[in-house]
């Protein structure tokens, strides 16, 4: 279940916003770091982040959260 976000709070990184948009265009964990020149490491910490900061528990879920608040692009 998805918790309730207040988006005039919402503080997502440059970082964590790139990550989104990587994950929405499709890409994999392993493709984005490649892509993003960052260890995996880097990436399952700033998604854990992200949806921690969305409120959501599943890669799909934030994206879909981060697409509904506009976060996309």
């Amino acid at each position: 279940m998805l918790h309730k976000v207040d988006i005039s709070v919402l503080k997502i990184s440059d970082s964590q916003k790139i990550l989104l948009n990587e994950l929405a265009n499709g890409g994999r964990i392993e493709d984005v770091s490649a892509r993003l020149g960052i260890p995996i490491v880097t990436v399952k910490s700033r998604l854990a982040a992200v949806k921690d900061l969305l409120g959501t528990r599943t890669i799909a879920e934030a994206v879909q959260r981060a697409a509904d608040l506009g976060l996309l692009k």
